[in-house]
């Protein structure tokens, strides 16, 4: 896994629940927008798996795709998230930072990248690939 993405212990903790004691596991549902992932040089900031939301959140959208496609031994999820400046109302915006969260309002996983700023024109879009 990047250094820049990581689970969540809440994640961890839900799947190992579903293992142990058959728990459900919530659907990851929505997708939450941050300028908090880089420090005061810039420089991307590691996420902590103890993190309970998106750093700086401005904005949280619902996911806008999911596939599960399965090839051969390969499973995996495929979930992507969008950000328009202009659909979301974000013009202006700088953006580092973005996460996914479970449909009971959890933090799942997180990703933080150098800043992207939102102009009129900005589209910003991450796949998350979840392999089994």
């Amino acid at each position: 896994m990047p250094e820049n993405l990581t689970t969540t212990y809440k994640s961890r903790e839900k799947f190992a629940r579903a293992h142990a004691h058959g728990d459900p596991v919530p659907a990851i549902t929505e997708v939450g927008w941050g300028d908090g992932g880089v420090d005061i040089n810039g420089d991307v900031i590691k996420p902590s798996a103890d993190m309970e939301s998106v750093p700086g959140e401005f904005k949280r959208n619902a996911i806008q795709n999911t596939e599960q496609p399965y090839q051969n031994d390969d499973l995996r999820v495929w979930l992507l998230t969008r950000l328009d400046a202009n659909a979301d109302n974000v013009i202006g915006e700088e953006v580092s930072s973005c996460g996914l969260y479970d449909d009971a309002g959890d933090l799942i996983a997180i990703r933080n990248f150098s800043v992207k700023g939102m102009d009129e024109d900005t589209v910003i879009e991450i796949e998350w690939i979840e392999e089994f």
